[in-house]
């Protein structure tokens, strides 16, 4: 994999600012760090997000009575939620607020009936589970944070992204020109040419692949 220090020495060369301190490592360092959560936005549009959610699920114990969880700060989206109870698993969905006055009914008499155990709604870097849980275990799925380029030395740390990296190169290559105000069509096209092989290389992947989370029990939900 390529580091920091590679990428932006790529970047100068193809930009001819080799030697140059018109544009400087802090400015190409940001626009890096930018354009590879561009990249990876881009890619989970064409293959899924499951090449980047997380192997290490987050896991909330549940206490009586309370109905707000804290996210851990390295979860950028949720992609799947579940309720552990015993042996099986089961799926937990969004709920809207309208929703929020009639989920009245019990955790345990959910389960027992094989309705639908919670529910759950996103609030700034909180999780809220209605009804208002029991006992048992909560795991979410997450794609993670992307973590910044700082040091030279630094690396990409996924490899589906790495495989694409010549997209963050040009990407920030045509800001570099943008910025001294000079032609770069070239490399709009260049750029152009290489999303379509992106989505050419997506194509010939199997998207339906086995869930993260096996053993996700099938719930329907019943309301008051």
């Amino acid at each position: 994999m390529r580091t920091l220090s590679e990428i932006r020495t790529q970047i100068r060369t193809l930009t001819d600012y080799v030697d140059s301190s018109a544009v400087t490592d802090s400015f190409l360092t940001t626009q890096i760090n930018l354009s590879l959560g561009t990249l990876r936005d881009l890619l989970i549009d064409s293959y899924g997000s499951n090449l980047f959610v997380s192997t290490d699920a987050q896991e909330i114990t549940l206490q009586s009575g309370t109905s707000d969880y804290t996210l851990d700060s390295g979860i950028q989206k949720i992609e799947e939620v579940w309720y552990q109870s015993g042996s099986d698993r089961y799926r937990v969905t969004p709920h809207s607020p309208s929703e929020e006055a009639s989920f009245q009914y019990t955790s345990s008499t959910a389960i027992d009936q094989r309705d639908v155990p919670y529910q759950y709604r996103l609030y700034s870097d909180e999780i809220r589970f209605i009804p208002t849980p029991g006992s048992g275990t909560i795991g979410i799925n997450y794609i993670p944070v992307l973590t910044d380029l700082v040091n030279d030395n630094d690396q990409v740390e996924s490899s589906v992204l790495s495989q694409w990296l010549q997209w963050v190169v040009l990407d920030v290559s045509i800001k570099v020109k943008v910025v001294t105000e000079e032609e770069y069509g070239g490399l709009l096209g260049m750029k152009k040419d290489l999303e379509s092989k992106i989505m050419k290389a997506s194509s010939n992947r199997v998207h339906n692949q086995r869930k993260l989370v096996p053993r996700i029990n099938s719930l329907r939900r019943r309301w008051p």
